[in-house]
């Protein structure tokens, strides 16, 4: 097989798995690990892993390492084939996950995976966890089967990650996207005692982190009741102020303990910073 037919064989599989190919897929389409040495020799490909190759005309990405490490675990199958495991599959998790969803500061490596069997890698940056999984618990990010924002969070918490850097975690995620805190809550029930709370109180661990991630209620109204900018732009009896939360009392909101209050967390997250940039903004357009 010349350059061109072995390219050719090889962009069968690697143009549905982001220009990526294992040797072990190479092989089925019978480009020898020898052919695959050489064509990363010349530059038609690059090692991203052992065992794993990169197109080199095709776009790199920041999740590459990621793909790599996943398609490393189980090389013999393609991707399309492997998403379609869903929960009996293996799934991006922890701190991988996180930085996949692009919340938090933790760094992705060691990379972590979370698969309902026991399994084991040869490779020191890679850990698994043998943890069952449901469907609903799974997501794609970057094309990659990815625990859920809601299950990432509970994962570093059971994985004893420290809180504050989870809290971080959970306000960059209320700040970006739509979080579930009551499903949430839920998954954070069995892990209450553990962290010095109330045996099962999910709600009461959750608090905990809104307050450390600077998103609870009672940070939410001082954020903005505090704003020079909301201050010299409004007035007591201003009719804009669209959140009836904001007129909650303070001692009121510490007290939150519903999972209907939980969920409104979310709406008053993205109220107030609403509320913060239209204040600066008219501040700026009165001085100018």
């Amino acid at each position: 097989m010349n350059v061109s037919e072995a390219l050719r064989a090889l962009a069968e599989i690697s143009s549905g798995q982001w220009g990526m190919v294992t040797t072990s897929q190479a092989s089925s389409q019978h480009v020898s690990r020898v052919q695959i040495a050489r064509l990363a020799e010349s530059g038609h490909l690059e090692r991203l892993a052992h065992g794993v190759y990169r197109d080199a005309g095709s776009s790199p990405h920041e999740f590459d390492d990621i793909r790599a490490a996943w398609l490393s675990l189980d090389p013999d199958r393609v991707a399309e084939d492997r998403i379609r495991d869903g929960a009996v599959g293996i799934v991006v998790s922890g701190n991988t996950a996180a930085a996949l969803h692009g919340v938090g500061d933790l760094l992705p490596t060691p990379y972590v995976f979370t698969s309902p069997t026991r399994r084991q890698s040869q490779r020191p940056d890679i850990r698994f966890k043998r943890r069952p999984l449901a469907a609903d618990q799974i997501t794609l990010v970057a094309g990659i089967p990815t625990t859920g924002i809601e299950r990432t969070i509970a994962d570093l918490v059971q994985d004893k990650e420290d809180l504050s850097l989870v809290g971080d975690l959970v306000g960059d995620a209320l700040r970006s996207r739509t979080v579930q805190l009551d499903f949430l809550a839920n998954l954070l029930n069995p892990l209450a005692a553990r962290n010095g709370f109330p045996k099962d109180d999910g709600l009461a661990l959750l608090r905990k982190l809104l307050e450390l991630g600077r998103v609870d209620v009672a940070t939410q109204i001082k954020r903005v009741t505090s704003n020079p900018a909301w201050l010299s732009a409004t007035s007591p009896d201003d009719a804009t102020m669209p959140s009836e939360a904001l007129a909650m009392p303070i001692e009121r909101s510490q007290s939150v303990t519903s999972g209907d209050d939980m969920r409104s967390v979310q709406a008053l997250v993205k109220d107030v910073n609403v509320l913060q940039n239209l204040a600066t903004q008219k501040q700026a357009s009165d001085a100018g």
